[in-house]
């Protein structure tokens, strides 16, 4: 589980808050990639659902996402408290990150990655 302080943002880690959830591109490769983050609120237990959709080349340097990502909200108790973002590094690392615009309220985030890569 992550934990995303009050007016702030911050990856989302496979053991926070040690290692961020980051995937690598293979040079000359292809990635179809998609990701379902919920998160709750610790105090009034407000609940966000989101899913996330895209595509990343390697193909050519620098690695970068092909088109725009999909940002899809399944649920949201209170719209646009916490929002999801994906980047990409030229060097191929795929980072999820959440921002929180709630100004007294953490959020807890938890997230389930997939994702098919062709090279």
């Amino acid at each position: 589980m992550n934990i995303i302080p009050n007016s702030s943002h911050d990856f989302l880690y496979a053991d926070y808050p040690t290692n961020a959830v980051q995937i690598s591109l293979i040079s000359k490769s292809v990635m179809a990639f998609s990701a379902q983050i919920i998160a709750r609120s610790h105090i009034n237990g407000h609940t966000s659902h989101f899913e996330i959709k895209s595509t990343f080349s390697n193909w050519a340097a620098p690695a970068h996402l092909v088109g725009s990502p999909t940002y899809i909200t399944i649920a949201e108790d209170i719209t646009n408290d916490i929002v999801p973002n994906i980047t990409i590094t030229t060097g191929g690392e795929i980072n999820l990150e959440m921002a929180n615009y709630n100004s007294t309220e953490d959020y807890q985030c938890v997230c389930y990655v997939r994702y098919t890569e062709t090279y």
